[in-house]
């Protein structure tokens, strides 16, 4: 287990950055703005760091968010975690961007509830994935992170193979009620919650105490679904 651990959000429009030490969020910083990252996210590492205390030389792990997502903000985040990675000889850790959502059921679900993470993508389509909240607080994966239309809900829904009551999480958890009118969906009350820095950063210790980690060389981004270049206009 890494004494210290520095986590990195970029996968939605939000930028967060979170510094662990001995498992404690010692530091979190999180800016709602879009199309800032790029700009924002080195000196956000920093700063966090200096509130921590700590150095950067001091990361044993470093934690990013792997998608799905953003096209560039995913881009953005795993290139910088690289290379701090790189420089520091730290330990590199993806974790799924519907993961660290739907780890803020975990704070309050019992343990063997189903969650789903959902989040709005392009036009009718969202992400989402299924898992189940294990007596450890950990989270076991029940279906894989896939890109849905809403017309695509029912079938994947049969095919998790989930008849208990759901624990729904995301922007797009309203949206999958309504497709999905009967099943016993239970929606946190914040549909504007996402994945930050900090629940990436617990996914990350989750990982970290099974032994896994990612190689450097070899680690991308999930995308799940091809880039599409918008064309402008003018």
């Amino acid at each position: 287990m890494a004494h210290h651990l520095l986590a990195l959000e970029t996968a939605t429009a939000v930028c967060s950055v979170a510094v662990f030490s001995e498992q404690h969020c010692r530091a979190l910083l999180t800016l709602d703005r879009p199309r800032q990252h790029a700009e924002r996210l080195v000196p956000m590492v920093e700063q966090a760091l200096a509130y921590a205390g700590l150095s950067v030389e001091a990361m044993e792990a470093v934690a990013v968010s792997a998608g799905p997502g953003s096209y560039t903000g995913l881009r953005i985040g795993v290139s910088t975690a690289k290379g701090l990675a790189l420089a520091t000889d730290a330990a590199l850790i993806g974790v799924s961007s519907l993961a660290a959502l739907a780890e803020h059921a975990t704070l309050t679900a019992p343990a063997g509830t189903a969650v789903v993470a959902a989040r709005k993508a392009r036009r009718s389509e969202l992400y989402a994935a299924a898992y189940r909240v294990s007596p450890n607080r950990a989270l076991e994966t029940v279906a894989p992170p896939a890109a849905l239309t809403t017309d695509g809900l029912a079938a994947w829904w049969e095919a998790t193979g989930l008849d208990d009551t759901c624990w729904a999480v995301g922007d797009a958890a309203a949206s999958m009620q309504d497709a999905l009118p009967d099943v016993p969906f239970h929606v946190l009350p914040f549909p504007h919650i996402g994945p930050d820095a900090r629940t990436v950063g617990r996914r990350a210790l989750h990982r970290l105490a099974r032994g896994e980690t990612d190689d450097m060389a070899m680690f991308e981004p999930y995308y799940l679904k091809a880039y599409h270049a918008k064309k402008h206009e003018g």
